[in-house]
């Protein structure tokens, strides 16, 4: 499952959400982060990070990804993290990509959109 959306949206809560659901120690194929997955105190994901877990019997490979900004003045920090999803897609080809995006706040923070009613 590769997670994909703009900073701040909880794709890295996400993957942390997951891997406590199973019974699994959050282990790390080596690519990134630690044997205990992501680190929560580490701030901002900066690179691909991938965990895999087992959930309900079903193994999950979780493929965290940096945020996008949003707005033109992110377009060359986008460049760079697109081409870390196109890397991270070419690599793992995962099954299921995932937008994650916010909904308990404006959507003009995160987007150049108009505010909601």
């Amino acid at each position: 499952m590769l997670l994909v959306g703009l900073r701040g949206t909880g794709k890295t809560q996400l993957v942390r959400s997951l891997l406590a659901m199973g019974d699994n120690d959050g282990v790390s194929d080596g690519t990134a982060g630690t044997a205990d997955g992501p680190d929560a105190f580490a701030g901002a994901t900066e690179r691909v990070e991938v965990s895999v877990g087992n959930i309900m019997g079903v193994t999950l490979k979780l493929i965290d990804t940096p945020g996008l900004t949003a707005g033109a003045a992110g377009t060359a920090a986008n460049a760079s993290v697109l081409r870390q999803l196109r890397a991270a897609h070419r690599r793992f080809s995962p099954d299921l990509v995932v937008y994650v995006d916010r909904h308990d706040t404006d959507c003009c923070v995160y987007a150049c959109h108009s505010p909601r009613p």
